[in-house]
């Protein structure tokens, strides 16, 4: 299963290594997708089986 994580990576952050951790662990696949590249919804629908918010700002594009 892939989940799409809207957010800009930062592999420093702990919620953020966390979150890909979890979704492993859950037996899913994660791929970021960063704010300011976020596809239309019916991309998003077509391609991921869900798709998280990931926690952390500032983010690049709040529109994304």
């Amino acid at each position: 299963m892939l989940i799409g994580v809207v957010g800009d990576r930062n592999p420093a952050n702990e919620t953020h290594t966390m979150l890909d951790a979890s979704l492993g662990h859950a037996g899913a696949e994660g791929e970021w997708i960063a704010t300011d590249a976020v596809p239309s919804a019916d991309e998003l629908e077509e391609r991921f089986a869900g798709i998280w918010l990931a926690p952390s700002s500032p983010y690049r594009s709040m529109d994304g």
